[in-house]
């Protein structure tokens, strides 16, 4: 099952210099890498080629320009997690999705 603070994980991860580390996620992920999360992600892709995300198989960072505006990035990172683990977490992240204008 999902845990929640998976989503603390990012949101805290993305705020930090050096990011989020794959070792530190699969610490609390029970051993599904970011990549197996954000590697087909379209929405990872924009935020890259908007250079607003960093991201290799090891970490995922926001750039500086994509520090500034982190909040708006996590709407749709915190989605992904979702999908990924379908939906299977005791937390609610609908007022995450109404921040990104997505329907619920």
């Amino acid at each position: 099952m999902f845990h929640c603070s998976l989503e603390e994980i990012l949101m805290l991860g993305l705020r930090t210099t050096e990011g989020l580390t794959d070792e530190r996620w699969q610490q609390f992920s029970g051993g599904t890498s970011l990549h197996d999360i954000f590697g087909t992600s379209e929405a990872v892709q924009g935020f890259i080629n908007a250079g607003l995300l960093e991201f290799s198989h090891s970490v995922l960072k926001v750039t500086p320009s994509g520090l500034a505006v982190v909040d708006s990035l996590l709407p749709d990172l915190l989605l992904a997690t979702q999908d990924f683990y379908g939906g299977r977490c005791d937390g609610d992240f609908t007022g995450l999705h109404q921040t990104s204008g997505r329907a619920e």
